[in-house]
């Protein structure tokens, strides 16, 4: 259901920004899911129109459709993947489950994109895999930042000798456990601030700011879901910040 909302707020940046074709139209959106959960299968409704009862046939050409493509990352194996394709990078990354899977994904990415008109293309999946996908596969791992991925590459071969070291020394499943914990509270972190960007985004800087003082310490994920909605459905700061006000008070109650 976000999906049709996500969309919108697109379009209206875009307009916002005069950012339309020549003939004043917006441009067509292929909406994409990337699904990268390991216990089930993704079984949602591909369309918004499935999750809506039937309605009569006079109200039916008047309700919502968005339909996406959906790339359930757990139903593909290496041999189901297209070589030399980014998206197949992603999934191979995504799939892995140990440091050496990891390494051998990393460099099929690293052969792909070499050459000079990589470079942003590089850093943002060496931002990725730090900031993203490290922290969800391997908790508590920290790299340094790099400027290209094939430092990324080296970098994290060092660390995996590390971590190696590591799991035999202070055993596996503790650290585990514990860098478990890290993930978690910095992943609230970078999520409160996330709310706190986009809130400016709509609103403004003053707004932002007083309601980071609200979400401060905030580590309920539903409580932080719900505020991501209150920013969308919220047509003035005031009412936003009006809801965000209470949240104190029912995390007492």
């Amino acid at each position: 259901m976000r999906l049709p909302t996500c969309a919108g707020l697109l379009y209206q940046d875009l307009f916002r920004r005069a950012e339309v074709g020549p003939d004043g139209k917006l441009p067509p959106v292929l909406p994409v899911v990337f699904y990268n959960g390991r216990r089930s299968r993704w079984t949602a409704p591909l369309d918004v129109t499935d999750t809506l009862s039937s309605v009569a046939e006079a109200l039916a050409r008047y309700q919502p459709s968005q339909r996406y493509f959906l790339l359930d990352v757990g139903r593909y194996g290496a041999d189901d993947l297209p070589r030399g394709n980014l998206v197949s990078a992603l999934i191979l990354l995504e799939n892995s489950r140990t440091p050496g899977e990891l390494e051998r994904a990393l460099d099929r990415l690293v052969a792909w994109v070499r050459g000079p008109g990589e470079r942003e293309l590089k850093r943002t999946f060496g931002g990725w895999i730090r900031q993203v996908l490290l922290r969800g596969q391997f908790p508590g791992a920290v790299l340094e930042r790099v400027a290209e991925l094939e430092e990324e590459r080296t970098m994290l071969e060092e660390q995996v000798q590390e971590w190696t070291r590591q799991w035999f020394e202070e055993g596996r499943e503790e650290g585990h456990e514990q860098g478990l914990e890290r993930g978690i509270e910095q992943g609230r972190a970078e999520e409160r601030a996330l709310l706190c960007r986009l809130t400016a985004r709509k609103f403004d800087a003053d707004t932002a700011e007083r309601l980071s003082g609200v979400l401060n310490g905030l580590a309920d994920p539903e409580r932080l879901a719900e505020v991501g909605e209150w920013i969308i459905e919220c047509g003035t700061s005031a009412e936003l910040l009006g809801r965000a006000g209470g949240i104190d008070q029912a995390s007492d109650d």
